[in-house]
């Protein structure tokens, strides 16, 4: 099973708000919200008080590798954006028991280990047997 669990909030500058700049972002993330989409999760991209947020998370019964390259791609797109993304892979053979955590600061993308769900045997589930 392939997991995730993502979040972000878009934006094209940390310090300065233009709105030109931030209907443009909105538009460019838009049309890549497909690479988001699995078919078998959701996608959610608003305008919550003035600023730009995507949620987005699924399920699929393999590596579903879009998902993490469009939350990268926010950044190249809104070097300004923070947010999380919590991918599980049980088809990796070395992080098959434990959530990855990429986060985005500054539009910049880093890989984190996990210690609130992680080694998902046994925090969140039952060994086998």
């Amino acid at each position: 099973m392939f997991e995730y669990h993502g979040w972000l909030t878009v934006q094209h500058d940390v310090e300065y708000d233009d709105q030109a700049r931030s209907a443009a972002v909105y538009a460019a993330v838009e049309a890549r919200l497909a690479e988001f989409d699995t078919g078998s999760g959701l996608v959610d991209l608003r305008r919550v008080n003035g600023e730009i947020q995507l949620h987005f998370a699924g399920y699929k019964n393999h590596p579903h590798w879009s998902a993490v390259e469009g939350f990268k791609e926010i950044g190249a797109i809104a070097p300004g954006s923070y947010g999380t993304l919590w991918i599980r892979n049980d088809e990796d053979p070395e992080k098959y028991n434990e959530f990855q955590v990429i986060v985005m600061r500054r539009g910049q993308v880093s890989v984190e280990t996990d210690t609130l769900l992680s080694p998902c045997v046994p925090v969140i589930e039952n060994e086998d047997g």
